[in-house]
């Protein structure tokens, strides 16, 4: 089905951007590479709810060469991941690998609420993931780019 939809913007909406929730858990190792492999393999934008599991080095490879093109952004939700278990603490996502690599993310809430996440608590989290005060212009200058 995400083939069809991105052929189908390939085709009429270069503007499209394909949101997709991957590698939330450690189920699916691979659905953030193939996702990248989607948006590479169709010359699309594409945003990556989670990514707490599977960014490897291929993975990180292929969403530099997108960002070279503005086509990727990841979303990192570290508060919904903490909720469900499926990381033990912020370090273990990959902020810190994404700012070396200039790959744009977001640090925000999947939860519409649930959480009861807040503007501190997502600062708290990225501060443990490796994005400290002195890194986190980088972040928000990433979204207003993709804007």
């Amino acid at each position: 089905y995400m083939q069809a939809i991105a052929a189908w913007a390939e085709a009429h909406d270069h503007e499209f951007t394909l949101r997709i929730h991957a590698g939330e858990n450690r189920k699916n190792l691979t659905n953030v590479k193939e996702s990248l492999r989607l948006a590479q393999q169709f010359g699309m934008r594409v945003r990556i709810g989670h990514a707490a599991h599977g960014l490897d080095e291929e993975a990180m490879a292929i969403a530099e060469a997108l960002s070279a093109k503005r086509l990727v952004m990841i979303e990192f939700n570290p508060d919904s991941n903490l909720a469900l278990n499926n990381i033990d603490t912020a370090e273990e996502l990959d902020m810190a690998k994404c700012i070396n690599r200039d790959i744009p993310f977001v640090i925000c809430s999947d939860g519409g609420g649930l959480f009861r996440t807040d503007v501190r608590q997502l600062e708290l989290a990225a501060a443990f993931a490796g994005v400290g005060p002195n890194r986190i212009a980088s972040v928000a200058q990433h979204e207003a780019d993709h804007i």
